[in-house]
């Protein structure tokens, strides 16, 4: 995790210690793929510790990490990669008419090395005809699992709050 968070892009707390919770999750088999920006030398450590790595097409510079090996296809949907990212309602992002929608994230608050307090949001996305305890549900393995992870000592987190608008 550390080495993902010191080879992420763009070079910012937040944005890197995201890209390290995202990672950890998959490493534990909770998550079962991560989209991030990542230099050569994070993917070949990431590919050396039993990670697939693999370029998404869709966005230039991304990196699709797992566990397991996907082969994304010449015709890669919207919702082909919320299903490999283990969204809840794997969606076209493009389609306008989609009713009861809700917007989701896990919010973790988290200081490193005694600074002011900062934000770290994952499991961003958009859920289609789902109540709240269904969210809830669905979330919590994530929650769970951030708690389990072992974060470098110079992290610490101050709270996880699931946010739903």
């Amino acid at each position: 995790m550390e080495k993902v968070f010191s080879c992420s892009h763009p070079k910012y707390t937040s944005y890197q210690f995201t890209e390290m919770l995202n990672v950890g999750l998959v490493l534990i088999g909770i998550k079962p793929g991560a989209l991030l920006d990542l230099d050569e030398s994070a993917i070949i450590a990431l590919n050396k510790s039993g990670f697939y790595t693999q370029s998404y097409p869709l966005i230039k510079g991304l990196t699709f990490v797992s566990k397991k090996k996907l082969y994304f296809k010449d015709n890669l949907t919207h919702t082909d990669v919320g299903k490999a990212l283990g969204y809840l309602t794997p969606i076209n992002i493009d389609d306008n008419d989609q009713q009861n929608k809700k917007f989701i994230k896990i919010q973790v608050t988290f200081k490193r090395l005694g600074s002011k307090p900062l934000i770290a949001n994952i499991m961003v996305q958009v859920v289609i005809n789902k109540t709240i305890p269904q969210i809830k549900k669905y979330l919590q393995p994530f929650i769970n699992g951030i708690y389990k992870l072992h974060i470098p000592s110079q992290f610490k987190i101050l709270s996880i709050e699931t946010i739903i608008e």
